[in-house]
């Protein structure tokens, strides 16, 4: 990581809830932390896009979290894809 200031996460799994209007993307983050309300960029081979952080789940294993962005952006999350942050 070039600095503190930012945040990388490799999608590694991605889940629909029904009854919920989001996308849910986990995997390790790296860097900075994520909060609800921050700008993010998704970067997938469909696309290059910007979301919003809806909600910010931690796991167990230390790094390992799950965030969620709008559901109409479901085409560019994919196991793979690089959401990130710089500040």
């Amino acid at each position: 990581m070039d600095s503190p200031e930012v945040s990388r996460l490799v999608v590694d799994a991605v889940h629909r809830l029904s009854g919920r209007p989001w996308v849910f993307a986990s995997g390790v983050l790296e860097g900075a932390p994520l909060r609800i309300g921050d700008r993010v960029t998704i970067e997938s081979d469909q696309a290059t896009l910007a979301a919003t952080v809806e909600t910010v789940e931690l796991h167990g294993r230390p790094g390992l979290v799950t965030i969620a962005v709008a559901g109409d952006l479901a085409y560019a999350v994919k196991p793979g894809s690089v959401i990130s942050r710089r500040v």
